[in-house]
C-alpha cells in the first residue's frame, strides 16, 4: 500500500500531459489528455449549454474542448474565454459525423468519458 508520501512524490515527479495525434482535415491535430480540473470544466461547460441545446452537439462540443497544440494547450480556449470553444463548436456540429466520432471516441478513451457519461449528459438535457 502506498504511502501518502509516496503518492506525493510519484505526482510531484510524473511526466506533463502529453496529448495523441489524429488525422483530419489533411493534417495531424492533437486530441489533449486532460488533467482532473480540466475534465471537471469541461463537465460544467457542458451543463450550462443543456437548457438551449437540448443535449444536440455533445460529441461536437467534447472535441472542440480537446483540440490542442502538441504541448497539450487548448486551441479554442483561451485569453477570449469560451468565444473560440464556442465558434469551433458550431463548426464542428456541421461537420462529417464520422470525423467529429472518430476525434470524440480518441478524447473519450484518453479521458475516461465512459458512454454513460455522454448519456447521462443526453439524459440530463432531455428532463428539462
Amino acid at each position: 500500500m502506498l504511502t501518502a508520501q509516496e503518492i506525493r512524490d510519484s505526482i510531484a515527479s510524473s511526466e506533463p500531459l502529453k496529448p495523441t495525434k489524429e488525422s483530419a482535415w489533411g493534417g495531424d491535430v492533437c486530441v489533449m489528455r486532460m488533467t482532473a480540473d480540466q475534465r471537471d470544466g469541461l463537465d460544467l461547460a457542458w451543463r450550462k449549454e443543456i437548457d438551449e441545446t437540448k443535449g444536440v452537439g455533445y460529441r461536437a462540443f467534447v472535441v472542440a474542448w480537446c483540440l490542442c497544440d502538441e504541448e497539450n494547450r487548448p486551441l479554442f480556449r483561451d485569453s477570449d474565454g469560451d468565444r473560440n470553444h464556442e465558434e469551433m463548436w458550431g463548426q464542428l456540429r456541421l461537420e462529417n459525423a464520422a470525423l467529429v466520432d472518430r476525434l470524440f471516441e480518441t478524447a473519450a478513451k484518453l479521458n475516461g468519458i465512459l458512454p454513460e457519461d455522454e448519456d447521462a449528459a443526453v439524459n440530463a438535457a432531455a428532463k428539462n
